[in-house]
């Protein structure tokens, strides 16, 4: 973290204050009377005590930068980053698109190909990642609440460019989707690029719609390479990465629901039975969501499966009780579980998050994370989300 300090404070007196909640600090301290500025680092447990301890050392008593990073879910998905293997000619090459949320832990060698979705803010359009990341979108929207905000899916172009040249580097491209059913445009991009390869190239390119959005897309896409680093075959790392979707959830808690209308996502709330989102428009009424074995035994088990809901919306407060219980009531508490929790840059909106999720359940890692633009767009600053994995392998 980096704050604004009292011109008499030097780096070491900043780094005794910070010791006792964890271990490898370093700080340094610059700057001009008046002008003064502190840079930490540290290895923690508990970040979001490290950045409380951090405001009330600083002058203004609030963080000019604040960054966390989960080590833990790094050597997970890189398995100590055996990188002769990773670096190995693969036989699967994975392909993703911008609208994933991807663990900002991932190594350069097991982090996906990505196909860029459009973002507009008014007449302004950005692509994907390349142009910016969800920290300045986010600012943006902060900034300017008034502006249209849109996307649209990524290009067939970009689709067919990307695909030809992962089929040059490994035997079979796994295509890693956005729900189909969310994203229409996404389909037709993807149907369009297949059409322009020969028959004997579209045999080697395997499409999966994985019913799942945010970071617990981008987390099933970095698994994906992560197999594919292993030396599995695009169908194996499917039935892998199926199993891995039915032991999930995910919740999402927007503040309202007032972009998700003016962006024109409200209307198609329907397709979003997909999800089990139990629909943006019934947020305020908080239906319970089914459990795992309710969900598969549903005549629409394989839709239901990810379990996303729109939990609440108003008082935060009150949605993230709701929230709570509904944690209580699926996610298994004695399996190891990793979770996902994102932010629209409040990160201290999931102030007790953090600890209610380490009291409750084995946690396996826990990654926070910036909401992805797309769903942001959908849902405006102040939503946060929350999503899980059960880990019974690797």
């Amino acid at each position: 973290f980096i704050i604004d300090v009292p011109d008499e404070m030097e780096g070491d007196t900043l780094s005794r204050a910070v010791n006792s909640f964890g271990t490898s600090v370093v700080a340094v301290v610059a700057g001009a009377a008046g002008r003064r500025l502190g840079k930490v680092h540290i290895h923690t447990d508990s970040p979001q005590a490290v950045f409380d301890k951090a405001r009330s050392l600083s002058r203004s008593k609030s963080l000019v930068k604040e960054k966390a990073e989960d080590m833990l879910l790094q050597l997970e998905l890189a398995d100590c980053r055996d990188f002769a293997l990773a670096n190995a000619p693969r036989k699967v090459a994975v392909l993703g698109s911008s609208g994933m949320s991807l663990p900002a832990e991932l190594p350069p060698a097991l982090t996906p190909t990505l196909a860029n979705l459009l973002f507009m803010v008014d007449d302004e359009t950005y692509e994907g990642n390349d142009d910016i990341t969800p920290q300045e979108f986010t600012d943006i929207m902060r900034r300017e609440p008034n502006a249209m905000y849109t996307t649209s899916a990524a290009r067939m172009g970009d689709y067919l460019k990307k695909i030809r040249e992962l089929l040059n580097e490994a035997e079979e491209v796994l295509l890693v989707s956005l729900p189909f059913q969310i994203s229409a445009g996404t389909k037709t991009a993807i149907d369009g690029a297949l059409a322009q390869l020969d028959e004997a190239q579209r045999q080697r390119v395997f499409v999966w719609d994985a019913l799942a959005i945010c970071a617990n897309l981008g987390v099933l896409t970095a698994k994906a390479v992560k197999y594919s680093s292993q030396g599995l075959s695009a169908s194996e790392i499917i039935e892998k990465l199926e199993h891995m979707r039915q032991e999930s959830g995910f919740w999402v808690c927007p503040p309202n629901i007032d972009l998700g209308i003016k962006s024109g996502r409200i209307p198609q709330t329907p397709a979003l039975k997909c999800l089990n989102s139990l629909r943006l428009l019934a947020v305020a009424t908080g239906v319970r969501v089914p459990t795992i074995a309710e969900a598969r035994a549903s005549s629409n088990a394989k839709a239901e499966r990810l379990k996303l809901a729109a939990v609440g919306c108003g008082a935060r407060d009150k949605v993230v009780a709701k929230l709570r219980k509904q944690m209580l009531s699926v996610v298994p508490k004695d399996t190891p579980v990793g979770f996902t929790l994102q932010h629209t840059g409040r990160p201290d909106q999931l102030a007790g998050m953090i600890d209610f999720i380490k009291a409750n359940f084995t946690v396996k890692y826990m990654l926070l994370s910036y909401l992805d633009p797309p769903s942001l767009i959908s849902m405006g600053p102040g939503t946060i989300a929350v999503g899980w994995f059960v880990h019974t392998e690797d």
